[in-house]
C-alpha cells in the first residue's frame, strides 16, 4: 500500500488527488518482496502474482467498506487520474515500482462532495451466477445490460460519445496489456539472486 496525501499526491503527479479527495492510496500487488524472503516459491511465477493479486484486491475491498462504515467516503480507481493497472507503465515509472510490483488501482478517500451521477446497472444474476457447472452461454444474457450501459452513459454524459469511450478504454486497455505482460514475464523469467534488503 503506497499512501499519499493531498500534498504528496500533488508532488508526485503534478495535480490533486482525483475527486477532490483528501487520502489516497495505491494498492499493488507485491512479489518482489516474496521472492526475496522466500527463494522456494521462485518456481511458480504465475502462482505468486496471481495470488498477490487476489489478496490485493480482498484488502482493497475491506479498506472500501471499512472506510464507509467508518463514514468516510471512497471511491476505487482503475482509470481515472492514470491511477491502477490501466495505467501501470506509467505509474511504475512515477512510484519507482520494481518487478514483480503491479499497481492494481487507487483506493480514494474523503468527503462525499456532490452525488456521482447514477451507478451503473448490476449484471443479471442469472448471467454471473450458475449452478453445478460453468454455463457457456451466460453472456447471452448481457445484451440488456450492454443497453441499459448505453443508455445510462447518454444520461449522464450528453455531450459524449459512448463509442468513443469504448474506444478509449480499449485503447488504454491494450497499452495496459502491454506493461502488464511485461511485468508478468521479467517477473516470471527473473533468475537473480534475491536483493540485500
Amino acid at each position: 500500500f503506497i499512501t499519499f496525501t493531498r500534498e504528496h499526491w500533488q508532488d508526485i503527479f503534478d495535480r490533486p488527488i482525483p475527486f477532490k479527495g483528501s487520502y489516497a492510496v495505491i494498492i499493488c500487488a507485491d512479489i518482489f518482496r516474496l521472492k526475496s524472503l522466500l527463494p522456494e516459491f521462485r518456481n511458480t511465477p504465475f502462482v505468486n502474482l496471481s495470488l498477490a493479486i487476489f489478496n490485493s484486491a480482498l484488502a482493497a475491498m475491506s479498506m472500501n467498506l471499512a472506510a464507509e462504515a467508518l463514514g468516510i467516503s471512497s471511491i476505487m480507481l482503475s482509470e481515472t487520474g492514470r491511477a491502477g493497472l490501466l495505467d501501470a507503465a506509467y505509474l511504475k515509472d512515477k512510484l519507482g515500482l520494481h518487478e514483480g510490483v503491479l499497481p492494481l488501482a487507487t483506493l480514494v478517500l474523503g468527503k462525499a462532495g456532490l452525488p456521482l451521477p447514477g451507478i451503473p446497472p448490476r449484471q443479471p444474476r442469472q448471467a454471473v451466477i450458475m449452478q453445478k457447472h460453468y454455463d457457456r452461454t451466460a453472456g447471452t444474457q448481457l445484451k440488456d445490460w450492454h443497453e441499459q450501459m448505453f443508455i445510462g452513459y447518454k444520461i449522464t454524459h450528453p455531450l459524449s460519445s459512448f463509442d468513443r469511450q469504448i474506444a478509449y478504454y480499449e485503447q488504454k486497455m491494450v497499452a495496459a496489456e502491454e506493461a502488464v505482460k511485461e511485468i508478468f514475464l521479467k517477473y516470471g523469467h527473473a533468475k537473480e539472486k534475491p536483493e540485500a534488503q
